[in-house]
């Protein structure tokens, strides 16, 4: 479903596209963090360069052993330091349920999340509110 709703938007133009299973590197606040992330928003051609926006996993059901929250958060931390920005935009999604997550540098060693409501893809009036937050996330960072 994930996917069916990320194709609708479109995160494909000249100088953007969306990346599935990218790998992200670097250093926050002298440690070394990678890993793959399920899916992302970035520029480049051949491999993806800066970081517009993560969908970092997707979870079948719950109970799941780890919750996504963690990977994205710190996955996000990265593309802030490594794009020298202040923030980061992102979600998750664990079956039904979508959740966005806003995160913010707040001084060299200190980072703020904001996290949404969740949101249930298989009510009407929650699915285009999903499809309204990734067009707008489009609009804002891709251009």
């Amino acid at each position: 479903m994930a996917k069916v709703l990320l194709n609708r938007v479109y995160f494909y133009g000249e100088n953007y596209r969306e990346w599935f299973q990218p790998k992200i590197s670097g250093i926050v606040n002298g440690y070394e963090l990678s890993g793959n992330l399920d899916y992302m928003v970035a520029d480049g051609t051949e491999e993806p360069e800066t970081p517009y926006f993560f969908i970092h996993e997707f979870k079948k059901s719950v109970p799941i052993p780890k919750h996504p929250k963690g990977q994205l958060f710190a996955q996000m931390i990265v593309a802030i330091e490594n794009n020298k920005t202040k923030e980061m935009r992102g979600a998750y999604n664990i079956d039904k349920w979508w959740t966005f997550v806003v995160i913010e540098k707040i001084s060299t060693w200190k980072y703020k999340y904001h996290e949404s409501e969740y949101f249930n893809c298989l009510k009407i009036t929650e699915l285009k509110q999903i499809y309204t937050n990734l067009q707008a996330v489009k609009s804002k960072y891709c251009k």
